[in-house]
């Protein structure tokens, strides 16, 4: 016995307008265009002055989002110094520096400062790459 097999036809989508098909020479065209522009990418090289005016723009953002937290550690430690060298068998004033230092640490985590945690996605601009600034950002972070 035969197997009789039913095709379906074809779905066509017929509008009733008539549709002109685009040229190949314009995806060749921008095929073209874009290998141009990849070539371009590569070969320029940034100037010294766009070198100069990226890098500092990494030091102010790096400078800012440091501070946010290098400034309570540093008024913490300050303090508990001052409360070792005073009272150095005062155990009291001792743990309570102690504590306050230990907040101002955990402000520096991602997790408790916004600034950090930009300073974590922080994107690298494209003329200090050659640099490595991305992995030193990283572990200035950890």
């Amino acid at each position: 016995m035969s197997s009789l097999i039913s095709q379906e036809p074809p779905r066509v989508r017929s509008t009733g307008w008539p549709v002109r098909r685009t040229p190949r020479w314009i995806f060749l065209a921008g095929a073209g265009l874009l290998v141009i522009a990849a070539a371009v990418a590569l070969v320029h090289k940034p100037s010294q002055a766009q070198r100069a005016s990226d890098l500092r723009g990494v030091l102010q953002q790096l400078s800012a989002d440091i501070e946010s937290c290098a400034g309570g550690l540093g008024e913490s430690l300050t303090a508990m110094r001052q409360v070792q060298a005073e009272h150095p068998r005062n155990a009291t004033d001792l743990s309570d520096a102690t504590s306050l230092a230990q907040q101002a640490a955990a402000n520096c985590s991602p997790a408790n400062n916004e600034l950090i945690d930009d300073l974590e996605n922080y994107q690298v601009p494209e003329s200090l790459s050659s640099f490595g600034l991305k992995p030193a950002v990283t572990s200035l972070v950890d």
